[in-house]
């Protein structure tokens, strides 16, 4: 959800003259008030198991695959990172510049690092300073990629100061 509206990423693929051909994801926003979808969007490369999320009021593209075989398995390289400007309408790729080579799940946005679990986006808590040149070291972090398929991930915020140090 952005601004009291639901968005979607649809991908998809089709089989034609003996091919299968890939199709780029549309991103599709529903508006309550008028009770309706509309396309709003393609991005710029393919995105399948790709998670949609919102960062600072913008919405983000992360995780996934850039291609889907004709068995509708998860197939290819990493999928871009993407960002969508809701004034001008287009997706733009997200270079990652700090993030190291075949960290499938760590992503960088908008000098942050977040982790897609499970498609379930999470913010690490890793901030990249400004004018940082050198690739972000995620150290124990890598080890999020490894939590299971089954596992149940949910967000719970914590008031340090209601912690009792003993």
């Amino acid at each position: 959800m952005l601004h009291s509206k639901v968005y979607a990423l649809y991908g998809g693929s089709e089989w034609a003259f003996g091919y299968l051909y890939v199709r780029n994801a549309g991103l599709h926003c529903f508006d309550p008030v008028k009770n309706e979808w509309e396309l709003k969007a393609i991005t710029c490369k393919p995105h399948f198991g790709s998670s949609l999320f919102v960062v600072n009021n913008r919405l983000y593209v992360a995780g996934g695959y850039d291609y889907i075989d004709q068995n509708d398995a998860l197939q290819g390289e990493t999928a871009t990172v993407e960002a969508y400007n809701e004034e001008n309408n287009p997706w733009s790729v997200v270079e990652q510049k700090h993030i190291p080579l075949n960290t499938r799940n760590a992503v960088e946005i908008e000098g942050k690092v977040c982790f897609i679990i499970n498609k379930f986006p999470v913010d690490s808590g890793i901030r990249i300073p400004a004018g940082e040149l050198y690739p972000v070291h995620l150290g124990e972090w890598v080890n999020l990629g490894k939590i299971g398929k089954s596992a149940v991930l949910c967000y719970l915020p914590v008031k340090r100061d209601s912690l009792k140090a003993d």
